[in-house]
């Protein structure tokens, strides 16, 4: 376990080098922005400027999310595929533990990301708005009828298990890439690609049950859903991701196990 600890402590290090600098640079981004929206009422010449400047900070906020995971990508391939990842695994830890160190930095990673992200949105929004949104937001609950702090609560486990499963299916598409003497990248990048054909079936054939089993019909546009129906879908979705990531895990630790092949 100890092994384990330092495993994740220097995972973490790695990654808070560049992760740190950046949720920290896109909160400032915003600050800057919410300092120039106070600016512009006195002085309406910088109007043009805040609104440039909202829009940058709200691409950087959306970028934020794509940098963690393309850079967490990088850093799980590079240490899964190169000869410094074959000097960590020789280190007396199972493959499991590897992937699960991996599995965790990158897991609080996008949650720092999503508390900076919600901090950044409550600061770009103007501050006309916010009575207009609460607004908005209520007029939602009540018309799909559904407890306002429960929902928030199962949306983020289903956006943390979605993105736990995205990750999983990418380990176990480098776990089957490295089989390949030549071509990693490519292969894995093939392995990916099959693994989210399926994973799009599965998605499309729960559809199908859910739909029958609220009796709706699947080639309506715009079909009524209440907040029961709503649950529903977000749970059968929940249960897809944890079925889906939990065989790319063991696909992964399996191929690892058994089948490293890093030199």
């Amino acid at each position: 376990m100890k092994l384990f600890n330092n495993l994740f402590a220097y995972h973490f290090k790695c990654t808070a080098r560049i992760f740190l600098p950046l949720v920290f640079g896109v909160l400032l981004l915003a600050g800057c922005t919410k300092g120039m929206e106070s600016l512009s009422k006195p002085l309406p010449f910088l109007t043009a400027p805040y609104t440039f400047l909202l829009i940058i900070s709200a691409f950087c906020t959306v970028g934020m999310f794509l940098c963690i995971i393309l850079l967490s990508i990088r850093h799980f391939f590079r240490n899964t595929t190169s000869a410094h990842g074959y000097f960590l695994f020789m280190l007396p830890v199972k493959p499991s533990m590897h992937l699960l160190s991996h599995l965790f930095t990158y897991v609080i990673w996008l949650i720092v990301a999503g508390a900076a992200a919600v901090g950044c949105v409550f600061l770009l929004i103007p501050n006309n708005a916010y009575a207009q949104l609460g607004t908005i937001l209520d007029q939602v609950f009540a018309v799909l009828q559904i407890n306002e702090n429960r929902i928030i609560v199962v949306l983020i486990a289903m956006m943390l298990l979605s993105a736990a499963a995205f990750m999983c299916t990418v380990y176990a598409a480098v776990s089957i890439g490295q089989l390949a003497k030549e071509n990693r990248a490519l292969a894995s990048f093939g392995a990916y690609m099959g693994i989210y054909v399926i994973e799009q079936l599965l998605s499309t054939l729960l559809m199908i049950i859910l739909f029958a089993c609220f009796d709706l019909d699947l080639f309506i546009s715009n079909p009524v859903l209440s907040g029961e129906m709503l649950f529903g879908f977000l749970a059968g979705a929940s249960i897809l991701y944890i079925l889906i990531g939990t065989t790319s895990f063991l696909v992964a630790n399996r191929l690892f196990s058994k089948h490293l092949n890093l030199i």
